[in-house]
């Protein structure tokens, strides 16, 4: 299912995110766990890396922050510098608790610790647990598959929005107990780096 998160009322009075509309917001959060996918176009048709597979991703939250009109289009570089020190503290602790938890179960954990990047950045470099998969002009992906589940991290410019896109692709029975658990931390953990990660461009 695909959310829009609220940019916590950010850019009121701005024009609407190109490609789709706000049509969910966090309170429906309950029926997104769900991950039936109800996705009617592919939000991704820019990104070759996503144009064909997007919709094998059923469990979507997908949310844009304002920018300003005036500041210059960040490029791939600019967007990872900015990820890499988005996570606070208390997400990087809680992304440790994660590895400890989860590395006896045989999901993958983190190969390096997430610390601000200094680039160049080149696909298959590890930022974390994110593996980078695509640099574009003005996206990045990152991403890991994994033999309970598969997920996407999306990281694009648009005028005068940035956005942020988690898709993930469950296997099997312990990929969905997992989804669910994480879930909630992960509404968390996203809403606070994408603002974050929004004052950095700004201030590049």
């Amino acid at each position: 299912m695909t959310q829009v998160g609220r940019p916590g009322g950010e850019g009121r009075g701005m024009s609407s995110p190109p490609n789709h509309d706000r049509r969910i917001n966090d309170k429906l959060a309950s029926f997104h766990c769900s991950g039936r996918p109800i996705m009617t176009r592919n939000e991704f048709e820019d990104i070759p890396l996503l144009k064909a597979e997007a919709g094998r991703y059923p469990w979507q939250d997908i949310r844009s922050l304002p920018l300003r009109r005036d500041l210059p289009p960040p490029d791939a570089s600019k967007l990872l510098l900015a990820f890499s020190t988005a996570m606070p503290l208390w997400a990087q602790w809680l992304m440790r608790l994660r590895d400890l938890l989860v590395s006896p179960l045989g999901l993958k954990t983190a190969e390096v610790a997430m610390r601000r990047a200094e680039g160049p950045f080149h696909i298959g470099q590890q930022l974390g647990v994110f593996g980078i998969l695509y640099l574009g002009e003005h996206a990045v992906v990152l991403g890991q598959d994994d033999r309970h589940l598969d997920f996407r991290l999306v990281l694009q410019w648009q005028p005068g929005w940035l956005r942020m896109a988690t898709l993930v692709r469950p296997h099997n029975l312990l990929g969905r107990g997992y989804l669910a658990w994480v879930t909630p931390w992960h509404y968390l953990i996203a809403g606070a780096s994408g603002r974050r990660m929004a004052a950095a461009l700004q201030s590049q």
